[in-house]
């Protein structure tokens, strides 16, 4: 197994188990040994579409030709496309216009985050968002690859 760049994860001599992750250009040979009763794969999952137009949304479409416009700077804060005004975010931040989270340090564990992403470029201020990036997770033994992305929003 560790010659094969193998690791053993858990085993049970009583039931003859073995769990190990294995790089994936070598699970053939690892199949091939004389010692080995089954090899089986982790489930591979597919990442959901990140989207929000939903298949409702493309009938709609499709069927009046209209296309309403994306939120955009113009867009109040209490508008149809997120639920601020019925979370009350309007009402917090028209009460403390100061609390705008500057000097705000933020980490995010995610696997979709999209640091080229423009919304996660620049502050307000210019600063950028994107103060550190790491990866969390080993990319041979773990199936995601999670990140940490810590961001630090600018004092005022």
């Amino acid at each position: 197994m560790t010659q094969l760049g193998g690791r053993v994860g858990e085993f049970s001599d009583r039931l003859g188990y073995v769990r190990a992750t294995v790089p994936t250009g070598k699970v053939t040979a690892l199949a091939g040994l004389s010692s080995v009763r089954a090899v089986d794969l982790n489930e591979t999952f597919k990442s959901p579409d990140p989207s929000p137009v939903t298949a409702t949304d493309k009938k709609s479409r499709a069927s009046t030709g209209i296309t309403p416009a994306a939120p955009g700077k113009n867009t109040p804060a209490d508008n149809p496309c997120l639920p601020t005004g019925e979370t009350g975010a309007t009402d917090l931040t028209a009460a403390h216009p100061a609390w705008d989270g500057r000097g705000v340090t933020v980490g995010i564990l995610d696997t979709g985050v999209d640091g080229a992403h423009p919304a996660l470029q620049k502050t307000t201020t210019g600063s950028p968002k994107i103060k550190n990036w790491v990866t969390a997770t080993d990319p041979v033994t773990d199936a995601g690859s999670m990140k940490i992305v810590v961001a630090k929003l600018p004092a005022v």
